[in-house]
């Protein structure tokens, strides 16, 4: 048997809550423990322009340096976004508004150790 319970739920990211069906009424029966069970619709959760809200998520290039064998590919297919640290020799990933997707993607299929991914950043 389910029990009715409360629940507050706080999300990360600036998003509106809409009812599958149209109102906060149907909204709360949709809820119910036995519609959950029913498989009737549950509300969408929407970030996106349509509510004046945007996520935006950007894809960023990352090294694992623990991994890297320092052969310097990288530099040389995609000199614009991985560099050389001049104090602590390493290879690094150069501060940028937006990365080339398809020159990454590309350093990482030759990257023999596939020490370098990409990360989500907000």
């Amino acid at each position: 048997m389910f029990q009715e319970r409360n629940v507050l739920i706080v999300l990360n990211v600036k998003c509106a809550v809409k009812p599958a069906v149209g109102s906060v009424e149907s909204a709360a029966t949709e809820m119910d423990p036995q519609n959950l069970a029913a498989g009737l619709p549950m509300p969408s959760i929407s970030c996106g322009s349509e509510n004046g809200l945007k996520a935006v998520m950007k894809k960023v290039p990352a090294i694992d340096i623990r991994e890297c064998s320092d052969c310097e590919t990288c530099l040389e297919l995609c000199p614009e976004v991985f560099v050389r640290d001049r104090e602590t020799g390493f290879i690094e990933i150069q501060d940028l508004e937006e990365y080339p997707e398809e020159e990454i993607y590309e350093v990482m299929s030759f990257c023999p150790q596939d020490c370098i991914s990409f990360t989500e950043d907000a």
